[in-house]
């Protein structure tokens, strides 16, 4: 707990940090975490699986196909949790709405 709350007390005094985490990179990801936390499971265990051994056939080089698989699975990562939010979690709140009042 003394750890947290210092490390909180050492980003709120520092100014670059915040800069950091301002930039359109770090809420684009904040924006998307939710469906990285949901589809990065399923993607990695079928697609990324399937890519990386796609990858090693042809070159049969193991370094180079784990950075190349994980180049690639990363961004199938990122674009399905960005469709997934534009998609789902944008629209189920006007459902939500709708029902709840």
């Amino acid at each position: 707990i003394i750890g947290a709350t210092l490390f909180m007390i050492g980003l709120a005094l520092s100014k670059p940090l915040q800069n950091i985490l301002e930039s359109k990179v770090c809420i684009f990801m904040g924006r998307i975490s939710y469906g990285v936390y949901l589809i990065h499971i399923p993607v990695l265990f079928s697609f990324g699986c399937w890519f990386f051994l796609l990858i090693f056939g042809y070159t049969g080089n193991y370094q180079l196909t784990s950075v190349i698989a994980f180049v690639v699975t990363m961004a199938v990562i990122i674009l399905l949790a960005w469709a997934f939010n534009s998609l789902v979690e944008k629209n189920i709140g006007k459902i939500l709405k709708k029902i709840f009042g």
